[in-house]
């Protein structure tokens, strides 16, 4: 018998092996080979991170399920239980169904949120699938970092009654990250000057696909606020998009690194022994949702992220 992890994120990951768990059986992570360079991310884990017996890499959720066939299983962890994909997860043998934080959608409501048809949401229905992660029937166990406001948010979605499900993680997020940074310092490879930065007022932008107008006039009606400013953009942003030249006197740096963890740099980056002020431009990373606001200023651009981080950070932080 094993626990198996299935992720295709390095948030994930991060999370997957945070969940508290039963050391006698051997856990086993699948992870799926999703974005550019993941192979790279997967050889890091191979090579520095021995909280796993087994590790696989497969290039697709097909292949995930193929492979997963292949074990007796105790626990199975994954990052949906929703819809056709999580129904196929859920009809491979197992003895309990977990699923584990994976950002922000764990906390929406996917069926409203991407628009479906009442006829859909009733098909899926039928298969067992709830519209909020977590809420489908044959989901036993979800590990969250914010019970409180999920279960808050299924009462008032009409899914309440699930509370014996939700597992709360050991610790909050950064405080995991600080607990595991040799680790992901490993693995994650920042340019040397990132940690060599100190007691500077650092304007921090975590971009998408390409530069924002609204960010960009922010970043230049401010400059003179910052010594620094840093843009971090999607793993599969293309840097043939990059403006010629950004009007800004302000120094300004790329982390092209790709695969980096946003939380990652902005661990390193608002460390109190450094000394720095950070301000994030955040498009809608989940990164942000678990930053104390009384550590950082956020400018969320993302009309999501206005409608409920501040209610989200309010039974995170005050529990």
């Amino acid at each position: 018998m094993k626990d198996i992890y299935v992720c295709s994120k390095p948030l994930q990951w991060f999370n997957a092996r945070n969940i508290p768990n039963n050391n006698t059986i051997p856990k086993v992570l699948i992870f799926i080979n999703t974005y550019k360079n993941a192979n790279l991310f997967f050889e890091k884990i191979k090579n520095y991170d021995y909280y796993w017996d087994e590790v696989y890499l497969v290039n697709s959720r097909k292949e995930s399920r193929i492979l997963l066939r292949k074990f007796t299983i105790n626990s199975l962890f994954v990052d949906c239980d929703y819809g056709i994909l999580g129904y196929l997860y859920s009809r491979i043998e197992h003895k309990q169904f977990c699923l584990y934080e994976e950002g922000i959608g764990n906390y929406t409501n996917i069926l409203k949120r991407s628009k479906y048809s009442p006829i859909k949401g009733i098909l899926l229905s039928l298969l067992g699938s709830g519209p909020i992660l977590g809420t489908s029937r044959f989901t036993d166990l979800i590990y969250l970092h914010n019970p409180r406001y999920y279960l808050e948010f299924c009462r008032n979605s009409g899914y309440g009654g699930i509370e014996t499900k939700v597992v709360r993680f050991e610790d909050k997020f950064f405080n995991l990250m600080s607990l595991h940074i040799n680790l992901l310092t490993n693995i994650f490879k920042l340019p040397e000057f990132i940690s060599l930065i100190k007691k500077k007022r650092i304007c921090l932008y975590l971009l998408n696909y390409h530069i924002r107008n609204d960010a960009l006039d922010f970043i230049i009606a401010n400059e003179k606020k910052f010594d620094m400013v840093i843009f971090k953009a999607h793993p599969n942003f293309k840097y043939d998009n990059i403006p010629t030249k950004i009007p800004i006197q302000t120094e300004l740096h790329w982390i092209r690194e790709k695969g980096v963890m946003a939380e990652f740099l902005i661990q390193i980056l608002n460390e109190k022994e450094k000394g720095n002020t950070l301000t994030i431009i955040n498009e809608g990373s989940t990164s942000c949702i678990y930053l104390d606001p009384n550590e950082v200023t956020i400018i969320n651009l993302a009309s999501l992220f206005n409608r409920m981080t501040s209610d989200f950070k309010k039974t995170y932080f005050n529990k």
